[in-house]
C-alpha cells in the first residue's frame, strides 16, 4: 500500500487517524476535568443566575474563586452554549459596547466577558447538552499522566517488500493535581 499509493493520499490517512487520536485525547481531558480523575475531585460548581447567559454569571464564577485564592482563566463549552455566550457580545438595540462585550472582541478566536480564552468542546463530549461552562486554571487543573514504563516499541520488518511495520503502545490519561482547579458555570434549565 505504502508504495504503490500517491503520498497525498498516505499523508492525508495519517492525518486524519492524528486529528482522530487528538479529539480522542480532548474528550478524555474534559471528562477527568469535569468529572475528575476518581480521587472524588470533580469540577467546582457556580449556578448561574436565570435561564441566559450574563455578565454578572462571569463575575460570580471569579468571587466563588477567590475563596480558593484562583481564577479559572481557560474555558471551554458546546456549540449550544458557546453561542449562547458569544452572542452577548452583540450590543442590544442599538447600544454602544460595553467594556465586557469589547473584551470578547479582543484578541483571535473567542473570549469570555473578562477576556479570557474560550474554546468550542469537541461534539459528543460530555459537556454536549449538560448546559455548563468548563473552565480551569492551567497550572491547577489537568496534568497528562503516562504510564512509567508503558511505551513499548515493537517493529517487524517485512524483507519480501521492504517496509517495516511498527506500533507504539502507551498508557495514558489525566489527573487533577487540585480539586479547585477546574469549576463549571451552569446555566439553569429554560
Amino acid at each position: 500500500f505504502l508504495r504503490r499509493t500517491r503520498i497525498n493520499k498516505y499523508l492525508r490517512t495519517l492525518e486524519g487517524i492524528r486529528r482522530k487520536y487528538e479529539l480522542v485525547k480532548i474528550n478524555r481531558a474534559i471528562t477527568v476535568a469535569l468529572n475528575g480523575d476518581g480521587n472524588s475531585n470533580p469540577a467546582l460548581n457556580v449556578d448561574a443566575a436565570g435561564t441566559a447567559w450574563s455578565f454578572s454569571d462571569f463575575d460570580n464564577l471569579i468571587a466563588e474563586g477567590n475563596d480558593y485564592d484562583i481564577t479559572p482563566t481557560v474555558f471551554i463549552a458546546d456549540k449550544a452554549e458557546m453561542l449562547n455566550i458569544v452572542a452577548m457580545r452583540y450590543p442590544q438595540a442599538n447600544l454602544q459596547l460595553t467594556p465586557q462585550q469589547v473584551a470578547m472582541f479582543e484578541g483571535r478566536g473567542y473570549r469570555t466577558p473578562n477576556g479570557d480564552a474560550i474554546m468550542f468542546a469537541p461534539s459528543g463530549s460530555v459537556l454536549s447538552g449538560s448546559r455548563k461552562l468548563l473552565g480551569w486554571v492551567p497550572q491547577l487543573g489537568l496534568e497528562r499522566v503516562i504510564e512509567e514504563g508503558s511505551i513499548i516499541q515493537e517493529a517487524t520488518r517485512y524483507i519480501e517488500d521492504q517496509t517495516q511495520a511498527i506500533v507504539i503502545s502507551e498508557v495514558e490519561s489525566y489527573a487533577k493535581p487540585e480539586k479547585f482547579g477546574t469549576w463549571t458555570l451552569t446555566r439553569q434549565a429554560a
